[in-house]
């Protein structure tokens, strides 16, 4: 019988935390940025004090017989140690770096370009990668962005643009490095499978108000290719399909065991019409272009 044996690789600045006993939490919401929370045991004082605030973070995760990958290239926002019991726990947390990219600012324009394009160019001003769907239709005449506010406020506008061209919902996000601009139908990556065959622990509908499409909430074992926007194919008795993530959560724990992944999945077969005018918002409320 094969035994899968648990991969956990932490590293924070030049430091190796591989050996040490870890809790690591990796979490990607529908629409915030990606963040970590690690929670290290019985540290020597001096290794926590090698830390270096502005130290990055890199978490990979999976199978030392199988799949795995970088899942959080981060930067260190909060540290600290509290007591666990009669253990100390050493505490750290943060974002992934992509996110400092998007809060950048700079000045540039274009002319008769479409959505996607200008996209393209403000990920390579970043320094970042892009994925991108086609939107058939430019901006007619001059399109500008100024430092009067960052890069991610100029993306929310080109949404709109883009859900006005094509009548569809649009959505943008960045992490490990890429800026993805992407049709809310569309999908990224390999399609990992979820059947109870496999590696699925759990899974049903979940109810949510806020959504036109069917979403499902799963858990399963640790895949390192769940990721925000990824494809996978649903293979169960009640669900059957081909659906996108839209939030996960990475659980790992040395001590504990825990190795999965919970997150919820929606549905790539309908596709949500874009509203140019939806009924009385909320004021304070999210607005999905």
């Amino acid at each position: 019988m094969r035994v899968w044996r648990q991969l956990r690789n932490v590293q924070i600045g030049d430091i190796d935390f591989t050996e040490f006993d870890t809790d690591v939490t990796v979490t990607k919401p529908s629409d915030d940025p990606l963040e970590y929370s690690l929670r290290i045991m019985n540290l020597r004082d001096d290794t926590w004090d090698r830390i270096e605030d502005d130290a990055k973070v890199r978490i990979e995760l999976g199978w030392a017989d199988g799949d795995s990958d970088v899942i959080c290239f981060g930067t260190i926002d909060k540290r600290y140690r509290e007591r666990d019991g009669q253990d100390l726990a050493y505490v750290i947390k943060g974002i992934d770096a992509t996110e400092q990219a998007v809060k950048g600012k700079f000045s540039a324009r274009w002319r008769d370009a479409q959505p996607n394009a200008i996209v393209e160019d403000i990920a390579a001003q970043l320094g970042l990668d892009a994925q991108t769907d086609p939107v058939p239709t430019p901006i007619n005449g001059l399109w500008s962005m100024t430092t009067e506010q960052p890069a991610k406020e100029w993306l929310d506008e080109l949404l709109e643009y883009a859900a006005e061209f094509t009548g569809v919902k649009w959505e943008w996000f960045a992490e490990q490095g890429t800026l993805y601009f992407l049709r809310r139908d569309s999908t990224v990556g390999d399609a990992p499978k979820l059947s109870f065959d496999g590696m699925l622990l759990d899974i049903d509908k979940k109810d949510d108000e806020d959504s036109t499409v069917e979403t499902l909430e799963f858990s399963a074992m640790l895949d390192s290719r769940i990721r925000k926007g990824a494809a996978v194919v649903v293979e169960t008795e009640r669900f059957n399909g081909v659906y996108k993530v839209d939030n996960y959560e990475y659980e790992s724990s040395a001590l504990s065991g825990t190795h999965v992944v919970e997150g919820d999945v929606i549905s790539t077969d309908e596709v949500e019409l874009y509203d140019p005018e939806p009924p009385s918002p909320d004021p304070g409320s999210f607005r999905p272009f």
